[in-house]
């Protein structure tokens, strides 16, 4: 997956909060209510809540001072894309190695790091399980 917005997808909503640890649980509560809109299975909508908090910890840790961490959800019917992104020093990144990337990276799919130049950016997507 390149991180980029899906046209493909009928709905967009962007979480604009400060980038800070206290505001986490915003996204969680968005992650899981755009995953039920979406109409995922419980264990998926827990799984793209979990996914967003994993995301969003990795992204404040990087984040600049006094930044913004962006939030974008994209969805249709049985499938939530996410894009999270805060500026950064362009110095450290994300630890691709700790123990919540690999949580991230086992309840998602296409999970995805880069950056634009001051921004660093995380994608992944959720799919309903068609088990």
């Amino acid at each position: 997956m390149s991180i980029s917005r899906r046209t493909s997808l009928s709905d967009t909503i962007a979480l604009s909060v400060p980038a800070r640890a206290e505001y986490l649980a915003l996204g969680r509560l968005v992650a899981a209510s755009v995953a039920a809109r979406a109409d995922l299975d419980l264990t998926s909508v827990e799984e793209v809540r979990l996914a967003v908090d994993e995301a969003c910890t990795q992204l404040i840790a990087v984040a600049l001072p006094d930044k913004e961490l962006l939030c974008e959800f994209q969805f249709a019917p049985g499938e939530v894309h996410v894009i999270a992104s805060v500026d950064h020093d362009e110095v450290r990144h994300p630890d691709q190695d700790s123990i919540g990337w690999h949580v991230l990276a086992s309840v998602t799919s296409e999970l995805e790091y880069r950056t634009e130049g001051a921004r660093a950016m995380v994608g992944f997507q959720s799919r309903r399980d068609t088990d």
